[in-house]
C-alpha cells in the first residue's frame, strides 16, 4: 500500500482537477482553511487571498439564506443541494449550487463545500421560460389578429370600391383617411402575426450588401441630420436565403432605435462581415448553431440600455418609449424574424455604446446572382367563375363585389360544407376557388381536401392571416396552392387570382 502522504497527494491532485470549486471551512468561525484551483479560477482570487477570508465574504445572500443558515440546515439534515450565489473579486455575482458535507475531527467541526457554477443552466432555464411565455402570448395575439383581419379586410376593399363612385373632393378625402387608418391597422396586424406565428415569408437569395445600401440611403434621408452614419460592408458577404422585406424590417428597426438613443446626435455605424461561429455567443438572446453566418452589426454611441432592462427589451409589448411612440413589438418581432432565418441576435450595451449584432445563417460562399422580385399588375378577368368560400359576411360581400366589378363570375359559400355542395353542383363552370382557412365546422384545409377529391386539378387560392404554406401543404396534401394573406387589398386579390388562372403569363 502506498504511504499516506502519497495518497494525500493523489487526492490533492484529483481535487485540483475538479471542475467544481471546493472549500474546506471551519464551522465555528466560517474561516476558509483550504481551496482547490477551480475556486481561485472561479472567483479571481489567489489561494493565499482566499485563505484570509471567511465564507460569508464571498457568498451572496439569497432570500436571507446566508452561509450560517446553510450550515445550520445541513447540520439538521434538511438540505442536500443549495442554490445560492457567490461574489467574485470584481464584485460580480453569479449563481451556484452548493453541496455541504460536515466532518468532526477531535472536538472541531469542519464543512466541505462543493460549489458548481450554474450560470449556463440558469440562462437556459430563462430562455426556456421565455419561449413558453412568448408561445402563450403568441397564441393570444394570433387569435386577436385573426379577428382584426376580418374587420380590416372589408374596410380596405370597400374604400377602394367607393372611391370610384364618389365625386366630391371632401368625401374622397374622408375615404383616404379611412383607407390610411385601415392600412396602418393592417400593418400592425401583420407585425403581430409575424411575431405571434413566426411567419417565415418568402425565401429567396438576398443580396445583403444591396439591402444595406438601400437601408443607408433611406436613413440618410429620414434620420436626423445630427446623426452621422458610417458603414463598412464586405462586398463578398456570404449568401443568405430569406425574405428581403422582413430582413429590411429588422435592420431598419434597429437603426431607428439607435437614432432614438441619440437624441442630441451621435454616430450610427453599420458593419457587415462574414463570421464563422463555433462556440456559444456570450450575449446571444437564443441558442446558436455552429456554422457560417453573415453578421450585420448596428452600433450607436447613445445613452445605452440599463443592465436591468437588457433581458426585457425583447419581450413583446415592453417599451421604454413614451405613449404613442412605440408598440413594444419592434424588437420582439425582429428577434422572431431572425430566429426564423436560422439566426440569432446578440446585444452588448453600456453607457456610451450599444451594439446589436444580427447573425444570419449563410451558405459560406460568395453570393450568386440573386433575382429581384418584381411586382406584377393585376390580370383582367376573362369570363372566369370563382368559388368564394368565406364565413365572415362582410368579407365575403365586399370580396365578391371586387371580383364582380372586374368581370369575374362569383359563386359564394358561407362555410366549408356549403363550398363542397356548391362545387359538386357547378364543378364544370368553376375555374378556381378562393378559400378562407379559418372557418367553424369544416375549415379551409378540410374543404380543399373534399373539393380536390371531386376535382384534383382544381386551382386554389388559400386566404389566411396566420397559416404558412408548409402547414397548408401538410394538411391538404397539395403543394401547388397559392396563398393570400389577410388583410388584403383589391390589387393584391386581383393579382393573385389573375396569376392563379393564367400562370403561363406570370413569367
Amino acid at each position: 500500500m502506498p504511504p499516506a502522504t502519497a495518497i494525500l497527494q493523489i487526492f490533492r491532485r484529483l481535487i485540483d482537477q475538479s471542475r467544481d470549486a471546493i472549500f474546506v471551512v471551519e464551522a465555528a468561525t466560517s474561516k476558509i482553511l483550504d481551496v482547490n484551483e477551480q475556486s481561485c479560477r472561479s472567483l479571481g482570487y489567489t489561494r493565499d487571498e482566499l485563505l484570509e477570508l471567511r465564507m460569508p465574504a464571498i457568498e451572496e445572500v439569497y432570500d436571507a439564506f446566508g452561509w450560517d443558515e446553510q450550515v445550520a440546515a445541513a447540520r439538521r439534515g434538511e438540505l442536500d443541494l443549495i442554490e445560492t450565489g457567490q461574489r467574485r473579486k470584481t464584485g460580480e455575482v453569479f449563481p451556484v449550487e452548493v453541496s455541504l458535507g460536515l466532518a468532526r475531527v477531535d472536538e472541531s467541526e469542519y464543512v466541505v463545500a462543493t460549489v458548481r457554477d450554474i450560470t449556463e443552466k440558469k440562462q437556459l432555464e430563462a430562455k426556456y421560460l421565455r419561449a413558453q411565455r412568448l408561445e402563450s402570448i403568441g397564441r393570444l395575439a394570433g387569435g386577436i389578429a385573426h379577428d382584426l383581419n376580418n374587420v380590416l379586410t372589408p374596410v380596405l376593399l370597400a374604400t377602394e370600391l367607393l372611391r370610384g363612385k364618389v365625386d366630391d373632393a371632401e368625401s374622397r378625402e374622408f375615404l383616404g383617411f379611412i383607407e390610411s387608418g385601415a392600412r396602418r391597422g393592417a400593418g400592425m396586424v401583420k407585425q403581430i402575426l409575424t411575431f405571434a406565428r413566426g411567419a417565415k415569408g418568402e425565401r429567396a437569395p438576398v443580396r445583403l450588401p444591396d439591402l444595406i445600401q438601400e437601408l443607408l440611403a433611406l436613413g440618410r434621408e429620414a434620420f436626423p441630420r445630427s446623426v452621422q452614419i458610417k458603414a463598412s460592408v464586405d462586398p463578398d458577404l456570404w449568401l443568405v436565403t430569406g425574405d428581403a422585406t422582413q430582413l429590411h424590417q429588422v435592420l431598419m428597426n434597429l437603426c431607428v432605435n439607435a437614432c432614438d438613443a441619440m437624441p442630441r446626435g451621435g454616430v450610427l455605424e453599420v458593419r457587415a462581415e462574414n463570421r464563422w461561429v463555433d462556440h456559444p455567443r456570450p450575449h446571444a438572446q437564443t441558442a446558436c448553431a455552429p456554422g457560417p453566418y453573415a453578421l450585420v452589426s448596428i452600433t450607436d454611441n447613445g445613452t445605452g440600455i440599463p443592465q436591468a432592462l437588457q433581458d426585457k427589451i425583447f419581450e413583446p409589448f415592453f417599451t421604454t418609449k413614451g405613449p404613442g411612440k412605440g408598440t413594444g413589438l419592434g424588437l420582439a418581432t425582429a428577434l422572431g424574424i431572425v430566429e426564423n432565418h436560422d439566426g440569432f441576435i446578440s446585444l452588448d450595451s453600456r453607457p456610451g455604446r450599444t451594439c446589436f449584432e444580427v447573425f444570419l445563417s449563410a451558405q459560406g460562399h460568395a453570393p450568386a446572382d440573386a433575382p429581384r422580385a418584381a411586382r406584377r399588375p393585376p390580370r383582367p378577368a376573362a369570363a372566369r367563375t370563382i368559388l368564394l368560400v368565406e364565413d365572415e359576411q362582410a368579407v365575403r360581400f365586399v370580396t365578391e363585389a371586387v371580383l364582380r366589378q372586374h368581370n369575374y363570375g362569383v359563386l359564394p359559400a358561407r362555410d366549408g360544407v356549403e363550398a363542397v355542395e356548391v362545387f359538386s353542383k357547378n364543378r364544370l363552370a368553376i375555374d378556381a376557388a378562393v378559400v378562407d382557412m379559418a372557418m367553424p365546422g369544416m375549415d379551409g384545409p378540410a374543404a380543399i381536401q373534399a373539393i380536390s377529391r371531386l376535382c384534383p386539378e382544381v386551382k386554389i387560392l388559400a386566404v389566411s392571416g396566420f397559416m404558412d404554406a408548409g402547414t397548408l401543404a401538410a394538411r391538404t396534401g397539395r403543394s401547388d396552392i397559392r396563398m393570400l394573406s389577410k388583410p388584403y387589398s383589391s390589387e393584391e386579390l386581383l393579382r393573385e387570382v389573375g396569376e392563379l388562372l393564367e400562370p403561363a403569363r406570370a413569367s
